[in-house]
């Protein structure tokens, strides 16, 4: 027997075991067969599951920008990982803070309120979290958000 055919062989017989022990579904053609661990999971939620999601949420108070972080994901931030968040008035950052302690469950989040009264003719605030891309997110287009007078 020529060495791929013992090979091919070898892979089958392994995936048969895999398939009769486990109970794992097969996917292939015969020549690629692999077990599907994962059985009907959608990928997507394979792939998201344990991450994070931060949100960013901004409202324009009086005298004063409101801005709230959520964890919106089903994944932990788990305090060991920095990431940035920065508050901006009419394009110039005027706050910024690394947090790297912070645990975050689901749902959880925490606000802060920014006094505003240096800024009497502000027309536009801008609220970004993980501005440097730092935590693996499942949704990474919710990180900034803008609000104008």
């Amino acid at each position: 027997m020529h060495l791929h055919t013992k090979r091919q062989i070898a892979v089958i017989a392994l995936a048969i075991t895999v398939t009769t022990v486990l109970g794992y579904k097969l996917l292939g053609d015969g020549n690629n067969i692999q077990a599907n661990l994962f059985r009907d999971t959608p990928i997507i939620e394979r792939n998201t599951q344990q991450l994070p999601d931060l949100e960013a949420k901004l409202e324009w108070g009086t005298n004063e920008a409101i801005c709230t972080i959520t964890n919106l994901g089903p994944g932990t931030i788990d305090g060991k990982t920095p990431f940035r968040y920065g508050l901006y008035v009419d394009g110039i950052e005027v706050f910024s803070n690394i947090d790297s302690y912070t645990n975050m469950e689901n749902m959880d989040s925490f606000s802060f309120n920014y006094p505003l009264s240096e800024y009497p003719k502000a027309q536009k605030l801008r609220f970004e979290v993980d501005i440097d891309n730092n935590i693996k997110e499942v949704n990474e287009n919710n990180n900034k958000k803008e609000e104008s007078l």
